[in-house]
């Protein structure tokens, strides 16, 4: 196994076993603090998956943005666009690795341009709904009286985004054309059980309503799914979430559109990478 490798498989391990501070008054299960050192993990996860790779590759490239980086790899039928990370919570060696990627500007590729602009993970609501727009549901629920009433409706959200924590993006090459392949937007969930029994709070309802935006945006792609990151306090301790979202992606696979990952463990880590690595190598 290669060194990077092996460093990839001690994050994964890393990412099963976190576990959140015990509960405190006014700090809910999945707090944001807690949630941003899971997703700094995260970013590790990914630095190492794509420094495994950058030798089966025809090559790797870095789109920088201020602190952030979003990895490029790379073959003759196309790209895949890994998610943003920000460099400055990767550790040491991670970091020093991947600032030694080419810089994407340097790097003479077709689908250059819309590897920088198009790996977004923030959504205006008014995109995520345009269909639903376009058929007139603003005229049937817009209120009767108040400062949103009749034409006035869309500007209550207006402006408003959807933002997913992050995002893969692949991009095929037909003949010099280039086209987006393929979207999975991500979401990373933490849990805790300070009882050491059964997982606090309701925090995860927000999971839900985040399926039900992917459920709508993904109408607007070739192809897009949603991977849910998780700590293995979901299949740790007595709760109803791991059960509740494994059910709720069956349900929702009547869209032919839905696809859902729900990664709690290690291996199911694993499993989801591989499966990105395919797809990478699908393209040379």
């Amino acid at each position: 196994m290669r060194a990077e490798a092996r460093r990839l498989k001690t994050i994964l391990d890393a990412m099963e076993r976190f576990e959140a501070s015990a509960s405190r008054r006014g700090t809910p299960a999945g707090s944001r603090e807690e949630g941003n050192k899971f997703e700094h993990l995260a970013g590790e996860m990914w630095a190492w998956f794509a420094l495994s790779l950058r030798r089966d590759v025809a090559g790797i490239c870095n789109v920088r943005d201020g602190s952030y980086r979003s990895i490029v790899l790379y073959h003759s039928k196309g790209c895949i666009v890994l998610p943003r990370i920000n460099i400055t919570h990767l550790s040491e060696e991670a970091r020093n690795e991947v600032e030694k990627i080419t810089d994407i500007r340097n790097v003479k590729e077709p689908w250059k341009e819309r590897a920088i602009k198009e790996n977004k993970a923030s959504f205006l609501v008014s995109d995520v709904l345009r269909n639903w727009i376009n058929s007139g549901i603003c005229e049937e629920i817009s209120p009767e009286s108040g400062p949103f009433s009749g034409s006035k409706y869309p500007e209550i959200f207006q402006n408003i985004r959807t933002r997913f924590d992050g995002a893969i993006s692949i991009f095929q090459v037909d003949n010099h054309n280039v086209f987006l392949a393929e979207k999975i937007l991500l979401e990373y969930k933490t849990a805790k059980a300070s009882d050491e029994e059964k997982i606090d709070g309701n925090a995860h309802e927000r999971l839900s309503f985040q399926i039900m935006q992917y459920l709508e945006l993904a109408t607007q792609f070739p192809k897009c799914s949603l991977a849910v990151f998780a700590n293995g306090a979901f299949v740790k301790y007595k709760n109803k979430y791991h059960i509740s979202f494994h059910a709720q992606s069956r349900r929702l696979s009547c869209f032919c559109w839905f696809e859902m990952d729900y990664l709690c463990t290690s291996m199911d880590y694993l499993r989801f990478l591989n499966k990105i690595s395919a797809k990478v190598k699908s393209l040379g």
